[in-house]
C-alpha cells in the first residue's frame, strides 16, 4: 500500500507540481551596418511564461509583465532603472511600425528546423522600410516566443514592428533582416536629400528549453535603483 501510495504521490507532483510554462533561451548575433560602419552584438533571450530578458556584453532589458515593469540595466555601473510597463508616452518602442509581412510561399531550413519566409515594405515619415523573416514554428520554444510578442503586442495596444498580414501563422524568426532608408540633408548642400542605407541582420544560433529560475527576470542583488531618464527607448521583437 506505501507503494502504490508514493506513485500516486509521485504521479501527483508530476502533473501539478512543474511550472506551467517552460523557459526558452536563445542565442542571436544581430550585424548593424550603416554610414561606412559595421557593429556586431551578441544576444541571448530569455523568455518564461510573462517575462523576458534580453542580454548582452553591455546591457540587460527585462520585461515583467506579471508585475507591469520594465528594468533596463547596467552591468558596467551596477545599476538599474525601473519603468512603468507598457510606458508612457515619452518612452520609445524601437522600430514601432506599421509594416505588415506577407508571406513570400518560399520555406527552407536553418539549423535544421523548416521556417517560411515573409516580407514588408512600407514607408514610415522621412525612412522606406523593408523587413525580411524566416519565421518557424519547427524550432523549439517557437510558441513560447510568439505567446510573449503576443502578449507585448496587446499590452502596448498596436501593432508591433514587423506584424504578419497571415495571423494564422506564429513562431520564431530564425533569421531577420530590415533596412531603413532615411533621407538626411546632404552635407554639400541643405536643399538636396541623401539617402543613407542601415541595415540589421540577426540569426539565431542555438535554442534551448528548460526552466529559467526567478532570478533571471530580476537586478542582480546589490545593484543600485536609479531615476529613469526623460526618454528610453525599448526593444520588443517583431511579433509573427
Amino acid at each position: 500500500m506505501r507503494t502504490l501510495e508514493n506513485a500516486i504521490i509521485a504521479t501527483v507532483f508530476i502533473l501539478f507540481g512543474q511550472p506551467v510554462h517552460a523557459g526558452v533561451v536563445i542565442s542571436e548575433t544581430e550585424v548593424q551596418s550603416g554610414l561606412g560602419d559595421s557593429t556586431t552584438i551578441n544576444k541571448t533571450l530569455y523568455i518564461q511564461g510573462k517575462k523576458q530578458k534580453i542580454e548582452t556584453s553591455h546591457s540587460e532589458n527585462i520585461i515583467d509583465l506579471e508585475k507591469g515593469v520594465l528594468y533596463e540595466i547596467d552591468p558596467n555601473r551596477k545599476s538599474y532603472v525601473r519603468i512603468a510597463f507598457p510606458p508612457k508616452m515619452e518612452h520609445k518602442v524601437a522600430g514601432a511600425s506599421a509594416v505588415a509581412l506577407k508571406k513570400t510561399g518560399r520555406s527552407r531550413s536553418i539549423d535544421g528546423y523548416s521556417c517560411e519566409e515573409y516580407r514588408g515594405i512600407g514607408r514610415l515619415d522621412v525612412m522606406d522600410v523593408a523587413v525580411d523573416q524566416c519565421l518557424s514554428q519547427d524550432a523549439p520554444g517557437a510558441r513560447e516566443f510568439a505567446n510573449f510578442q503576443k502578449e507585448v503586442a496587446s499590452r502596448l495596444k498596436a501593432r508591433s514592428p514587423a506584424d504578419s498580414a497571415d495571423s494564422s501563422k506564429e513562431g520564431m524568426p530564425l533569421e531577420q533582416s530590415s533596412s531603413i532608408k532615411p533621407r538626411i540633408p546632404a552635407t554639400s548642400s541643405p536643399d538636396k536629400v541623401t539617402i543613407a542605407l542601415m541595415t540589421t541582420k540577426t540569426v539565431v544560433k542555438n535554442i534551448q528549453v528548460r526552466n529559467l529560475p526567478s532570478a533571471t527576470f530580476e537586478p542582480p542583488a546589490g545593484f543600485r535603483m536609479e531615476a529613469p531618464q526623460q526618454e528610453t527607448e525599448i526593444e520588443v521583437h517583431p511579433e509573427a
